[in-house]
């Protein structure tokens, strides 16, 4: 991407594939798979247009460089500064003071920077042809003093409000890369931008700045305010909030009359064992004290069969003694009454 290798950067553009391929091959050796030098680069570039949106947001200080010969302060700087951009609303994600110091370093920023030019997320434009100006033609930055009130915000949610509604993402794309070509000059010193003829303006000078420069100007009064865009997602993430915490109660109903039916059914069906359980405990004690009276019934009888056996043997033997006989005989008479 450096300097004389344009063809490179082309095929990285249509061949992205076949370079990642080639860079594997002859950078590494083929120890590393064009898979990991492809996510390599995607990463840097993420990296790239973090510090690119940290730049954006330091281009306007009053002294946007960091010149400190000392790391601690240059670092602490760096992270002050990142701070700032981070609450002001810009992309820098997880952009740390030592990645930045580190790329600022070893110059990757400025080559990325020149080979995208200065955008990183529009493609390079081809040369164009130059045109004439005044020697004296400077970019419109240099004649409007700083407002102490500027605010910076995300470019492309700092465009005011009738070029939002008339410009769709290719004009904000096309207004932001012109933006920069004439308040940064690129790596071609022989192009310039023609400068406008100057008309008198009943428009202040702090809202001229935010309409060229993309910035909002805060006033002490006004009469109507325009939401920003932290306010838009805030009013987002408060419905979103309410619609969840509405499904999460309804959920939290369901499954309480749930756990109610489910409560219920239970208790029924513990009745209702309880009852049956009861109804066999009665009818196993009837069948017990059945079978224990027919088991007795049964004794008795063979018993009483024996014995009238026996009275009828001795009541048939004349050998036996006349009183036994006469024992046997009144007990069969007894026995033949009672049945």
């Amino acid at each position: 991407m450096g300097p004389g290798e344009d063809e490179h950067f082309d095929a990285l553009r249509t061949k992205k594939n076949t370079c990642f391929r080639d860079c594997a091959l002859d950078a590494f050796g083929g120890r590393k798979t064009f898979l990991a030098v492809k996510g390599c680069y995607e990463r840097n570039f993420v990296v790239f247009k973090q510090i690119y949106a940290f730049e954006t947001f330091t281009t306007h200080m009053q002294h946007n460089n960091v010149d400190s010969e000392s790391e601690v302060d240059r670092l602490r700087e760096y992270e002050r500064r990142i701070y700032a951009a981070r609450k002001a609303g810009f992309h820098v994600g997880n952009l740390s003071s030592r990645i930045l110091d580190h790329w600022h370093r070893m110059g990757w920023y400025n080559v990325f920077f020149q080979r995208w030019n200065g955008d990183p997320g529009v493609r390079r434009p081809p040369g164009r042809a130059r045109t004439m100006g005044p020697p004296s033609t400077v970019p419109m930055l240099t004649q409007v003093p700083e407002e102490p009130h500027i605010e910076p915000i995300i470019r492309n949610e700092g465009l005011p409000v009738h070029d939002h509604a008339v410009a769709g993402p290719s004009h904000e794309r096309t207004y932001e890369h012109d933006h920069h070509s004439s308040a940064y000059p690129t790596h071609d010193p022989g192009e310039s931008m023609p400068s406008p003829p100057h008309t008198p303006s009943t428009v202040p000078a702090s809202q001229q700045y935010a309409g060229a420069h993309g910035y909002a100007v805060s006033t002490a009064a006004g009469p109507t305010t325009v939401p920003g865009p932290v306010d838009q997602n805030m009013a987002n993430f408060a419905t979103m909030a309410q619609t969840m915490m509405s499904a999460c109660m309804r959920l939290l109903q369901a499954q309480s009359e749930d756990s109610k039916i489910r409560l219920e059914y239970l208790r029924r069906r513990e009745e209702r064992e309880e009852v049956e359980s009861r109804v066999r405990a009665e009818a196993e004690k009837q069948r017990q004290e059945r079978e224990a009276s027919e088991w007795e019934r049964l004794q008795r009888d063979a018993k009483v069969k024996q014995r009238s056996e026996l009275a009828t043997e001795l009541l048939s033997n004349p050998s036996v003694d006349g009183g036994v006989r006469q024992a046997a005989g009144e007990y069969l008479k007894k026995l033949f009454a009672n049945d």
